[in-house]
């Protein structure tokens, strides 16, 4: 089973609830008071392009990388005509290759989470080689209390005009991965419902872990939690904020 193939079809309904714009700006403020800039960013992990918008809305040189085919295809519908401020590529950060550097390295909503333990060390050494010196690095990532205590071992359903689905999670302490399947019915001209079922896997990271894992290269700043204020125990997503020197 594909992840975010189906899921890319209703994945910007699903995400209805998140405010960009307004994370867009908490993020864009603390640039601002750390006096960071750029004009060239590399968007892993772009989804449908839901943050990517806010990029190219501020003529900021956007290379948006994502390997689900489906997701990217939606971000291309959106914004494929924005070829003076838009690149875009499928595809993980290890199957990426170019001789570029960037200003800026970002993932948004989850991207870290994806990022399987004992890859971690590798991911973050990729990044390195694709960030400028001095450039700014941000992710943001469910936390392991989340996935722990809000998401763990629960099933959760809901429905549209004209799809639902039913999200079944469950959560391995000892390895500190959340699996968890989502099966999508959608309506189909006839008035019956078509099940498409999508498997995902999860990995819990502390901040801790996340500092063990840097290289030399790279200088952790910052945590923070949900809002972009000092981090919680019971925060759900946490901002790192990380340099490359």
């Amino acid at each position: 089973m594909q992840s975010y193939h189906y899921l890319a079809q209703v994945y910007d309904i699903l995400q209805e609830e998140i405010d960009y714009v307004r994370w867009y700006k908490r993020f864009c403020r603390w640039l601002a008071e750390h006096d960071y800039k750029f004009n060239k960013i590399l968007e892993i992990g772009a989804g449908t392009g839901n943050m990517t918008a806010n990029f190219i809305a501020d003529n900021i040189q956007v290379t948006a990388l994502e390997p689900a085919e489906a997701m990217l295809q939606v971000l291309v519908e959106k914004f494929g005509q924005q070829k003076r401020t838009l690149n875009y590529f499928c595809g993980d950060i290890d199957s990426f290759q170019t001789a570029n550097q960037y200003d800026a390295v970002v993932g948004f909503l989850d991207v870290l989470n994806y990022v399987p333990h004992a890859d971690i060390k590798r991911f973050w050494q990729r990044v390195v080689k694709l960030t400028k010196p001095g450039g700014l690095i941000y992710f943001d990532m469910s936390t392991r209390y989340k996935l722990e205590q809000v998401i763990a071992n629960h099933t959760f359903a809901e429905g549209f005009a004209d799809f639902a689905y039913i999200w079944q999670n469950e959560y391995d302490s000892s390895t500190a991965t959340l699996d968890f399947e989502l099966t999508i019915f959608t309506e189909t001209p006839d008035g019956n419902y078509q099940r498409h079922d999508e498997q995902h896997c999860q990995y819990a990271y502390t901040v801790a872990d996340i500092i063990a894992s840097l290289p030399a290269e790279l200088r952790f700043i910052e945590a923070l939690g949900n809002d972009f204020i000092p981090l919680a125990d019971n925060d759900e997503r946490v901002h790192l904020f990380i340099e490359r020197l």
